[in-house]
């Protein structure tokens, strides 16, 4: 019961807190905070990104499903020279001519008359697309664009879907590890002196840069005072 009353009073001590009086306390207590600030960040980082996986994820699928409705629906019939096409007579007059993209001013009076009537069936989305990739220039810019398409949602997909954990991640970080001669944590006992050593290296790096920045400040005061 006394060491257990002991080990309280310790805890109690550490967790204590005391205004630092001298430079050495006011230097551990800097340490200290500064530490703790790391770490801070790193978890608000770290719970951050898995907030911010579902929204960025919505983001990209907008974004890529936008811009292949844009690619189709208006970039490639511009580019084919089918835009014009809109009701079924303008189909027929296509049709008619051969397939041939360019229309003669007749035939694009004919559909202007025709946008105008609202009794004239249009044509639909996807035959106005259709009638794009047909053309040599729908086909070449289309296996372009499927090319690209199908590799950034392939990768995406697999950037979402892949876990970071099992055997082929355990794997990879392994091999990693040894590549950058990194010793691996195996157990919980390794990972907690990882981390401590990984504090003691952030420290000892705060601690080398707060004493170049005294001895600069040193330097130019001997400068200021022999002048």
């Amino acid at each position: 019961q006394n060491n257990t009353n002991n080990n309280r009073t310790q805890r109690r001590r550490k967790r204590r807190f005391t205004i630092p009086t001298t430079t050495r306390q006011f230097q551990t207590c800097l340490q200290r905070l500064s530490l703790k600030g790391l770490s801070c960040l790193f978890f608000i980082a770290d719970h951050a990104m898995y907030l911010l996986g579902p929204l960025l994820i919505a983001l990209a699928s907008v974004i890529i499903v936008g811009l292949t409705y844009l690619y189709f629906c208006v970039i490639l019939p511009m580019m084919a020279g089918t835009n014009w096409i809109v009701t079924m007579d303008d189909y027929h007059s296509y049709q008619s001519g051969g397939g041939h993209a360019a229309v003669s001013s007749a035939a694009a009076a004919e559909g202007e008359e025709g946008q105008a009537n609202n009794d004239v069936e249009n044509i639909s989305t996807i035959q106005s697309i259709l009638l794009a990739v047909a053309t040599p220039t729908g086909i070449f810019h289309t296996a372009i664009v499927a090319f690209f398409l199908i590799n950034v949602t392939y990768n995406y997909y697999k950037c979402v879907t892949t876990s970071n954990s099992g055997k082929v991640y355990d794997r990879v970080v392994r091999e990693l590890a040894a590549v950058t001669n990194f010793d691996y944590p195996e157990n919980d006992e390794e990972l907690l002196q990882c981390k401590r050593a990984l504090e003691q290296k952030i420290a000892a790096k705060l601690e080398t840069r707060r004493r170049e920045l005294l001895a600069a400040r040193a330097a130019n005061n001997n400068d200021a005072s022999t002048n």
